[in-house]
């Protein structure tokens, strides 16, 4: 029986646990990146959010130049972002997209002059090759506090 069809017949925890490299080629279960900036970053509206450093990037997917996440394996996926705007008596939005596609947003409020951190997570299936970023989802450029105010992460969860 071909190595192919002996993968399909076994279950994720087979796979996971199958050292072989058949195996290994056809199975990325160590997906997972966190990033930061160190300092203030900008974006425009629209934009990514481009937190340029890595601490994580389990399995190659995420880009720091870019700041986008391609996933390297289908599957379901968990983001994680928190971030605190540093524009002082405004708004600032963040989004997390697939594809372009607005999936998770958030707003802090800032306009009584004080700093306010604000959390987002999805659960969402994305598939191999699509992109996540993190963005500004408003019509104006915004700032937001560097580390460890603002932050990006994601995991897989279960690859199809």
């Amino acid at each position: 029986m071909s190595s192919v069809i002996q993968l399909l017949q076994k279950s994720p925890l087979d796979i996971k646990n199958d050292n072989s490299p058949a195996a290994q080629a056809n199975c990325r279960t160590d997906v997972a990146f966190y990033v930061y900036s160190p300092k203030d970053v900008s974006a425009t509206a629209s934009g990514p959010i481009v937190l340029p450093t890595v601490r994580t990037n389990a399995g190659g997917g995420f880009d720091a130049s870019t700041g986008f996440f391609t996933a390297p394996v289908s599957g379901l996926y968990q983001f994680h972002t928190n971030f605190m705007c540093a524009d002082l008596n405004k708004y600032v939005h963040t989004g997390l997209y697939v594809d372009g596609a607005l999936v998770a947003g958030s707003i802090s409020d800032c306009r009584h002059g004080f700093y306010d951190s604000v959390s987002s997570e999805a659960v969402v299936h994305v598939n191999a090759g699509q992109k996540v970023h993190l963005g500004n989802w408003d019509d104006t450029q915004a700032t937001y506090f560097g580390f460890p105010y603002t932050t990006f992460s994601g995991f897989l969860l279960r690859a199809d």
